[in-house]
């Protein structure tokens, strides 16, 4: 599955949203919480509904 996620901070200034793809959604929640503390984002990750 392919999973999208958003910031929930608009400072973040995400142009695109962050895109993943694992098997599970609790994976790809997961990995999402990671990426935005690597990149050191304000919000927390929003999943997009397709």
């Amino acid at each position: 599955m392919i999973y999208f996620y958003s910031s929930t901070n608009k400072r973040d200034k995400l142009t695109h949203p962050l895109t993943i793809s694992t098997t599970s959604e609790r994976r790809a929640y997961a990995l999402a919480v990671i990426n935005f503390a690597k990149n050191r984002m304000i919000g927390s990750p929003k999943r997009i509904e397709l």
